[in-house]
């Protein structure tokens, strides 16, 4: 008898299927948005309560207060500094970038 399994952490869809290389960088960016967005505004949360709004905390450290894993953590913050939100600081820490809000159109109510 056959028995299947799923494996610890499936494959992505953009390394099972042959897709051009536009569809695989699309597929890419989608998941990281949806992967790491709220994520990443949570650790910029963390970096402006933190002195200095710069979360020196190693990703040990941050793995054991909140629910992610370390390797979680790390590509959060690849994302947050691939996106201008976070700063890197130090060997594992990082510092929030300040955001300028976006600018007013004459006659557009928000």
């Amino acid at each position: 008898m056959t028995r299947y399994r799923l494996p610890a952490r499936p494959p992505r869809a953009e390394d099972v299927l042959r897709l051009s290389d536009g569809r695989r960088a699309m597929i890419r960016h989608r998941d990281a948005l949806h992967r790491y967005t709220r994520f990443t505004a949570d650790l910029a949360a963390v970096a402006v309560w933190s002195r200095g709004h710069t979360a020196s905390e190693t990703t040990a450290e941050l793995s054991d207060r909140l629910p992610a894993t370390e390797e979680d953590i790390r590509e959060t913050i690849a994302h947050g500094i691939e996106h201008g939100l976070l700063s890197p600081s130090g060997e594992d820490g990082f510092t929030a970038l300040p955001r300028r809000p976006p600018r007013s159109e004459p006659g557009r109510l928000v």
